[in-house]
C-alpha cells in the first residue's frame, strides 16, 4: 500500500471505535487527492496532445521547467507515519474479534490496514524519487513526442539540467527516456548537476533569501509556502525571473537562427513558485491569513506546485498573410495560462511580457553597505518592531497569568 492512499485511510478511520463507518474508503468514487505540494500530478494536469495546433506553424524551439515528481516524504515524515501506523495497529489489534472491528468500520478498510506492512527502504530513501514520479515524467516526455513528434524527430540541439538532487536528476532521466523513441537517445544533451546552482536553486546561496525568508517569521502549512514564495515578497521575484531570462534569450536566439532547440531544466517547488510569482500569477487581492480560509483563493499550491508540475513554452514559425510570424503557447501542467491565449501570443506579445525579465541578476542576494540586508519584503521596519514589541509583550503577560 503506498503512502497517500494510507494516509487517506488513516485519516478517513479516526473515529475508529466510537461510530459506524457509513462510507468506505476503498469503494469511495470521490477520494480526495489534493494535497497542496504532495498532490499526484495526474490529479491536476492537462494534456499536451489536446492542446490546440496550427496546421501553417511549425516548432522550432520548446523551452521548460519542471519541478521533480512524486518521492518518499523526508526523515521526520516518514517516522511519524511509520509511528502512526503501529499505533493504528495496535488500536485495531485492541478490538479483540473481526466482529467487534466490522461493526464499527469497513471490512475491507479493515483488511487493507491490518495487512498494510511498513515498507523499510522507505527508511533509508527519504526525498527519493518513487516509481510513480519516474512515471510521471516518463508519461509527460511521452506525451510531448506524441503531440510533437516533427519537432523532436527534427531538434537540432537539446540541453537539460537538474539540481544535485537524486529526485531531480531521475526525474530528468525519465523525461528524457519518454521522449526517445523520436530520435533514439537524448542524454547527450544532459549537462551534469552543479554543486551550486544560480539558475535553478539560487535561493540556496543567496543571503538576503536565507535571512529574510528562510529563517524569517514561521508559518504553518500552505502559509508557510505562501510565506516563503509569495508575490510580496520581492526577493523571490528576483528570483523566479532568473529563468524567465533563459527562456528570453533562448526563444530570442532560436528566431534569429535557423536551428531547432529543446530546453529544460528540473527543479524544486520553492522554484517553481518563484517563477509564478515574478510571472505576477494566482495573485490574490489579500494575502491569506490564518484565522480564515478562502475556498476561492488564487494561490493555491495544489494546482501549481504538485509534483511533477512544469511550465512549457512553445515557439512556432508561421505563415500568415504570406509573412513570417512567430507565436508562443505558454503552458503550466499541460493547460493554458493567463499569460497567452490558447492559439498562443503574438511574438511583439511575448516580447512585451518577458522582455523585462532579460535584466534579471543576482544583485538582490548582496548585503547592503552597513552589512545587513534591507527588508525586501514589503514589511516596513516598523511594522516588523511593532510585531517583535507585541509578541514580548504577550510573553511579560503570560508570565503573570
Amino acid at each position: 500500500m503506498s503512502v497517500t492512499p494510507a494516509l487517506c485511510m488513516l485519516l478517513s478511520l479516526v473515529s475508529i471505535g466510537s461510530t459506524f463507518c457509513k462510507e468506505c474508503y476503498w469503494n469511495r468514487k470521490c477520494q480526495y487527492d489534493y494535497f497542496s505540494t504532495v498532490t499526484p500530478y495526474d490529479s491536476v494536469r492537462g494534456d499536451l496532445r489536446d492542446q490546440p495546433k496550427d496546421d501553417g506553424c511549425e516548432v522550432i524551439s520548446v523551452w521548460s521547467i519542471h519541478r521533480h515528481g512524486n518521492r518518499n516524504p523526508g526523515p521526520d515524515v516518514t517516522r511519524n507515519i511509520r509511528e502512526l501506523q503501529y499505533k493504528i495497529k495496535q488500536l485495531l489489534d485492541s478490538e479483540h474479534s473481526p466482529a467487534s472491528r466490522r461493526s464499527n468500520n469497513c471490512s475491507q478498510d479493515m483488511y487493507d490496514l491490518m495487512n498494510w506492512s511498513w515498507n523499510s527502504t522507505m527508511d533509508n530513501s527519504a526525498e527519493y524519487l518513487t516509481g510513480i514520479g519516474y512515471e510521471e515524467l516518463f508519461d509527460l516526455g511521452r506525451r510531448l513526442y506524441y503531440g510533437h513528434d516533427e519537432f523532436l524527430k527534427s531538434v537540432d540541439k537539446v540541453y537539460f539540467k537538474a539540481t544535485n538532487e537524486q529526485r531531480t536528476i531521475t526525474s530528468l532521466a525519465a523525461f528524457v527516456r519518454g521522449m526517445s523513441v523520436a530520435q533514439g537517445n537524448f542524454s547527450s544533451g544532459i549537462d551534469p548537476p552543479s554543486e551550486i546552482d544560480y539558475l535553478l536553486r539560487p535561493y540556496k546561496n543567496c543571503e538576503r533569501y536565507t535571512e529574510e525568508v528562510k529563517n524569517g517569521p514561521k508559518l504553518a502549512d500552505e502559509l508557510a509556502a505562501y510565506d516563503s514564495s509569495a508575490e510580496f515578497l520581492a526577493i523571490n521575484v528576483k528570483l523566479g525571473a532568473l529563468p524567465l531570462k533563459d527562456l528570453y534569450e533562448n526563444f530570442v536566439n532560436a528566431t534569429e537562427g535557423d536551428k531547432k532547440t529543446l530546453v529544460s531544466y528540473f527543479t524544486h517547488d520553492t522554484m517553481m513558485e518563484m517563477v509564478y510569482c515574478a510571472l505576477g500569477l494566482y495573485k490574490d487581492p489579500e494575502p491569506p491569513r490564518g484565522f480564515t480560509r478562502d475556498a476561492n483563493r488564487l494561490w493555491r499550491t495544489t494546482q501549481f506546485s504538485a509534483f511533477a508540475s512544469n511550465l512549457m513554452a512553445i515557439l512556432t514559425r508561421c505563415v500568415e498573410s504570406g509573412e513570417q510570424t512567430h507565436r508562443v503557447q505558454v503552458l503550466i501542467n499541460e493547460k493554458p495560462t493567463p499569460l497567452c491565449p490558447e492559439e498562443g501570443c503574438t511574438w511583439q506579445e511575448f516580447v512585451d511580457k518577458f522582455d523585462s525579465y532579460n535584466e534579471a541578476n543576482l544583485d538582490v542576494c548582496q548585503k547592503s553597505e552597513s552589512g545587513s540586508s534591507s527588508n525586501l519584503s514589503g514589511r516596513s521596519d516598523t511594522k516588523m518592531n511593532m510585531a517583535k514589541g507585541l509578541v514580548i509583550l504577550i510573553i511579560v503577560l503570560n508570565m503573570f497569568l
